[in-house]
């Protein structure tokens, strides 16, 4: 399948949209500059020249066991989205620019990430002219771009602006989705203790500005949204059989990917030996995600479900109920409220697509059909146009 372009993802994109004009309007032409924040902070590397530890072979081997795992990959980093919209400086921001506070924004935005990414996990992303390239350049940017117009602004004036009900109050369209979020938080609670013990591996402290650690941090934690879960948990989704060589260069890969993406080593989630980088996420997972489940904003149910509903469009088996019973399960989470508010079918598709992931994906072919499945919805999703789009809006 060809991967999406630049420009069309420069449209619609997840990572590659630009902060919202309507949020950030401002006569400054850079605003982070007035706080103290110098140029190119963000991006210290150049990132078209390789790096020494660089080895194309060990590279194609990544992009290999990517595509080979690319169903469970994929389902994985929907789940870990899930995760990472518990972090409310990254919510905030995500609902700030504007394109995922609906379901047909959601599907348009992360419709453009899965693009990127499959272009990632094609194309070497060093030659100038392959779609890989241009995706790196055009996040990049944007990356950038958005840094340089909130990277000023406090975790708590974020999480105060950049509100759904605060930005979108006046589109008659958007209704805060947040049906089962009381029950969602009570679960939550019961099953996440406050963390004890050694510190995050991300807590240590770093000789720059604050604000450029919020950042790179934010950063390190968007890595272990593409590989967190698939890393810690294959089986779950099912990859049975991943040996650790192939893990090893799944995560090289993503190396490479981070580097690209302007990460200096030291904030590089996969700069390390396997179970090194296993630790690393183990305790994103122990010290933040499961101490922010604790405290989940109301915005998260509702940007889950857009989430859920947007993916759904090209890919029927996604709804938030599925997605919330597959959190909760490879977080060791009782959830017995939730599970109690879940109709008979909801219940009866959880417990089909987990049989699915433990049990047939294990037979011979069930895995090449699930990544067929996988890149025809994708394909369809892209080039779908006219009165398919128009009923989705």
């Amino acid at each position: 399948m060809s991967s999406v372009s630049s420009d069309e993802s420069n449209k619609s994109g997840f990572l590659s949209d630009n902060v919202g004009a309507e949020v950030f309007s401002t006569t400054e032409t850079d605003p982070a500059a007035k706080h103290g924040i110098p140029q190119s902070v963000v991006f210290e590397n150049n990132w078209e020249k390789k790096p020494d530890w660089f080895d194309m072979e060990t590279f194609r081997r990544g992009q290999a066991v990517a595509m080979k795992y690319y169903f469970a990959i994929s389902f994985s980093e929907i789940i870990t989205l899930l995760m990472m919209l518990t972090f409310k400086d990254g919510l905030a921001v995500l609902t700030s620019t504007g394109k995922s506070h609906t379901p047909f924004k959601s599907f348009k935005r992360y419709l453009s990430t899965a693009l990127r990414i499959r272009s990632w996990y094609t194309d070497d992303i060093w030659q100038p002219g392959t779609e890989g390239y241009k995706n790196i350049k055009a996040v990049r940017n944007m990356h950038e771009t958005t840094f340089r117009k909130i990277g000023y602004i406090s975790s708590e004036e974020m999480e105060r602006r950049f509100t759904v009900e605060e930005l979108y109050s006046s589109d008659k369209s958007v209704s805060v989705r947040s049906s089962l979020y009381e029950t969602i938080l009570q679960d939550f609670q019961e099953s996440c203790p406050i963390p004890e013990g050694k510190s995050c591996f991300l807590f240590t402290s770093r000789k720059t500005k604050i604000r450029v650690v919020r950042l790179q941090v934010g950063y390190t934690v968007a890595q272990f949204g593409f590989l967190g879960s698939f890393l810690l948990f294959p089986e779950k989704f099912g990859a049975h059989g991943v040996t650790d060589e192939e893990m090893s260069s799944f995560l090289y890969l993503w190396r490479c990917l981070g580097y690209a993406l302007g990460m200096p080593d030291q904030y590089n989630l996969c700069d390390g030996s396997l179970e090194s980088v296993r630790e690393r996420c183990r305790d994103v997972i122990r010290f933040w995600v499961k101490s922010n489940l604790r405290e989940l904003p109301r915005d998260w149910e509702h940007m889950s479900r857009c989430l859920a509903e947007g993916v759904s469009y090209y890919s029927p088996i996604i709804n938030f109920e599925l997605l919330l019973m597959f959190l909760c399960d490879i977080l060791d989470i009782s959830a017995h409220r939730i599970r109690g508010s879940l109709t008979l079918s909801q219940k009866v598709h959880f417990y089909s697509v987990s049989f699915v992931f433990k049990f047939l994906l294990r037979l011979p072919g069930m895995r090449q059909l699930c990544n067929w499945y996988t890149n025809n919805s994708i394909k369809w999703a892209k080039n779908a146009g006219g009165r398919s789009i128009q009923k989705l809006q």
